[in-house]
């Protein structure tokens, strides 16, 4: 989960920046969503894969490494990208896998330039999502995918309270139910939209993170978030105010989750 323009912040404190420091970027559904997403796009080892809002290179390391295909991974935040060249090189992937700064809603590729271009959790956090989408289907081929992992309200009319609290923890801009995203994609131009719905399941996010990570990685982490809560007072009055109440948690298990969109097929010329 990583923005692709305005990064977000908090009284001076980046979220961002912080999980870059972390060596951590997340998205619902961690890596199953991840295996699931590129089953729907067809990923397979002749493919030109772009990966938008790669944050520290998870994802695109996995698919590079399970299919062998060629990935690019972009983000529009340098740490992340420093983070996920040092990824790639550890696990040995850098002919297969590269990694650049670059803007969703400016992407820096010619036209018809990828098979497949995926987004996880990236969308929810640009101001301008339309455009970002535009910019997918520019630069994939006529019969190629665009495949998102975005979050998702699974019921309509989510409180405001919710809403406030996403906002403020994790910088979201905007979050759309399915038929949203899916109408989305189609202004976008896209003629057929496949979509998968999912809760969240909020213990089992946490564990899936927690698993990706090793021992080493983890101590680090938490170290990091200590240090930072020290010593940096505007973490401090983020991080104080981070801890959901009851009635938020159960809001946040009735309303959010996540969704996989694959458009495929012919586009249209919108």
């Amino acid at each position: 989960m990583c923005p692709m323009t305005k990064v977000s912040t908090y009284n001076g404190f980046s979220y961002f920046k912080f999980q870059s420091e972390l060596g951590i970027t997340n998205h619902l559904g961690g890596l199953q969503a991840t295996r699931r997403l590129a089953e729907l796009c067809n990923i397979s080892p002749s493919k030109k894969i772009l990966n938008v809002g790669c944050g520290v290179g998870s994802s695109s390391c996995y698919i590079a490494d399970k299919y062998g295909c060629e990935v690019m991974g972009v983000d529009i935040y340098k740490p992340m990208i420093e983070k996920a060249i040092e990824k790639t090189k550890k696990r040995k992937l850098s002919h297969i896998a590269k990694f650049q700064v670059a803007d969703a809603t400016n992407l820096p590729f010619p036209n018809n330039a990828f098979d497949i271009v995926i987004s996880e959790s990236v969308n929810s956090f640009i101001e301008d999502n339309k455009r970002a989408i535009y910019e997918y289907k520019r630069v994939c081929k006529p019969n190629g995918y665009v495949g998102l992992n975005e979050v998702t309200w699974n019921k309509p009319n989510p409180p405001h309270e919710l809403q406030n609290y996403l906002s403020y923890s994790t910088g979201i801009k905007r979050i759309l139910t399915c038929s949203g995203w899916t109408k989305l994609l189609k202004e976008c131009g896209f003629k057929e939209v496949e979509s998968e719905c999912y809760h969240l399941n909020i213990l089992w996010q946490w564990l899936e993170e927690v698993r990706t990570l090793s021992v080493k990685d983890l101590s680090k982490a938490w170290l990091k978030f200590f240090n930072f809560y020290l010593r940096d007072k505007n973490f401090k009055n983020y991080a104080s105010k981070l801890y959901p109440s009851p009635k938020t948690i159960i809001n946040i298990i009735k309303y959010f989750g996540y969704c996989l969109y694959a458009s495929s097929g012919e586009q249209t010329s919108s």
